[in-house]
């Protein structure tokens, strides 16, 4: 499975998690990262979670 994905077109809520991420790491490393700290504050990011995991989801059922 190939991962394609462009800052610009991130559909998170809060844009906070997409902000602080290190975008001079590796594109695995970047997702870990904001994925983490989607997790660790669920109350917060719920909406977001719920929504990225569509998303993927979708994404790949799609492929």
């Amino acid at each position: 499975m190939s991962i394609y994905w462009c800052k610009s077109e991130a559909c998170l809520a809060d844009k906070g998690p997409i902000m602080n991420a290190d975008w001079s790491a590796y594109k695995r490393q970047i997702a870990s990262d904001i994925v983490e700290t989607l997790v660790s504050n669920q109350a917060r990011y719920m909406t977001d979670l719920l929504r990225l995991m569509y998303d993927v989801a979708e994404t790949w059922l799609l492929a």
